[in-house]
């Protein structure tokens, strides 16, 4: 009894691809976040922080050249007894200008050395990840692809009912039984009929 050819894996390896298709994505995505996490955290650290400070920088070395100028003026400074004036308020300026001044330089100091940190982990974190972002981007589109590939071979398959299968099965064996008469043919007479050949010739 003839009928279409059953072939029950087809929606199987559609989800399947489905289901690929969704985690590559999703990897990706992944990737993409880390990556980008890490490109503004460099940013961050060797634009915007690196900027701040050094305008800090600026600043503060004026203030503290200012505090400083302050603090001996009134160091010298003499009231009408010839006594020297009190610069307890002075010092105290030019010690807070002197330590926002080495914050300032401190904080370039860090950035520079983390920025050098940072460089190196970033190229670590990208070897580390290499493998799963190919996989991602070549080994799961090329799975993908053959999956398509197999899909379309099963559903033309399954177009056949079961009768012309059989057909092209038959068909296929006597074509290949016709090459075997074929080829024993070309070997040439078998041994029954050359020794009969030879036993005519020694009668003669």
């Amino acid at each position: 009894m003839s009928g279409p050819a059953k072939v029950a894996s087809i929606d199987n390896l559609k989800e399947f691809r489905s289901r690929l298709i969704i985690a590559r994505e999703r990897i990706n995505s992944a990737l993409s976040e880390s990556q980008a996490d890490a490109q503004r955290l460099k940013i961050w650290l060797t634009q915007e922080q690196k900027d701040y400070w050094q305008g800090q920088l600026s600043k503060r070395q004026e203030q503290y050249q200012i505090a400083r100028r302050e603090l001996s003026n009134r160091k010298n400074q003499k009231n009408m007894m010839g006594n020297r004036q009190d610069y307890s308020d002075q010092e105290k300026s030019f010690k807070k200008a002197e330590f926002l001044l080495n914050e300032a330089q401190e904080k370039l100091r860090l950035i520079q050395r983390w920025s050098q940190v940072l460089d190196k982990e970033m190229y670590s974190f990208k070897s580390a990840i290499q493998p799963i972002t190919t996989l991602a981007q070549e080994e799961m589109p090329r799975a993908a692809a053959v999956i398509d590939a197999m899909v379309i071979s099963l559903e033309k398959y399954a177009e056949y009912d079961t009768e012309q299968i059989d057909m092209l099965v038959r068909g296929g064996e006597l074509m290949a039984e016709s090459e075997r008469s074929d080829n024993d043919s070309e070997v040439g007479p078998d041994s029954n009929e050359v020794n009969r050949e030879e036993q005519t010739d020694e009668r003669e």
